[in-house]
């Protein structure tokens, strides 16, 4: 069974984090697929995500931040982290199918291949057709009215729930605005919360009481005295 394709101390990021996310650092890619390695209590990778091949390899991430607390010099090591190490040590690792995890050193290799390509002429830039044809980049593209219109239409999210998912975001916690506009989708070691600015918290699992906090304390923050 093939590692995952990444190596140890490559920072790579969430696919499923949205726009923004959270730099992780890869610690450790076990010789195990998603339906091999648990992910917590009685739960394997595979089952904790199943939008996923279940032979995927396996790869274990801790946030940046949190890594250099551990271990400042962990950048320049080259060899798996023991996660019974980590887990004496409280730092938290997360278990992920390869696939879900991008490079952030490719991603940017392929941002300055797409610079680089912005940079050419109209005239390197044409784009020929099998018939000899050429069409140039001159041309301004059609505009889809209705869909701009709806774009401008749409609502931005209350600045409390902005509030609340940036700073579970800093606290460790991979957070996202809920499509409903009134909940903050937060996920801890698989577990997903769906919290309210007031500090409503919907989901059961070990690190709830942390996120009802993080939440109960903003909401002391905003509360006029």
């Amino acid at each position: 069974m093939d590692h995952a394709p990444f190596d140890i101390g490559e920072p790579v990021v969430d696919r499923e984090q949205g726009e923004n996310p959270n730099t992780a650092i890869i610690v450790n890619c076990p010789p195990k697929t998603a339906d091999e390695w648990t992910a917590y209590r009685d739960t394997t990778v595979a089952e904790d995500n199943p939008d996923y091949p279940a032979d995927a390899p396996v790869a274990v991430a801790v946030y940046r931040d949190e890594l250099a607390e551990f271990d400042p010099n962990w950048d320049e090591r080259d060899t798996p982290f023991s996660l019974s190490d980590l887990g004496e040590a409280s730092v938290s690792h997360y278990s992920f199918p390869a696939p879900r995890l991008r490079s952030i050193e490719h991603s940017e290799t392929e941002s300055e291949q797409e610079a680089q390509n912005n940079e050419r002429t109209p005239e390197e830039s044409s784009l020929d057709y099998e018939d000899g044809e050429t069409m140039s980049t001159d041309e301004e593209p059609a505009v889809d009215d209705d869909n701009e219109s709806d774009s401008q239409t749409e609502s931005e999210p209350p600045a409390a729930l902005v509030t609340l998912k940036e700073t579970l975001a800093e606290r460790g916690v991979s957070a996202e605005i809920d499509t409903d506009g009134e909940t903050v989708a937060a996920e801890k070691l698989g577990v997903t919360y769906r919290v309210k600015p007031e500090g409503i918290v919907e989901g059961d699992g070990p690190h709830r009481e942390q996120i009802e906090r993080i939440a109960g304390e903003i909401e002391q923050c905003e509360s006029p005295v």
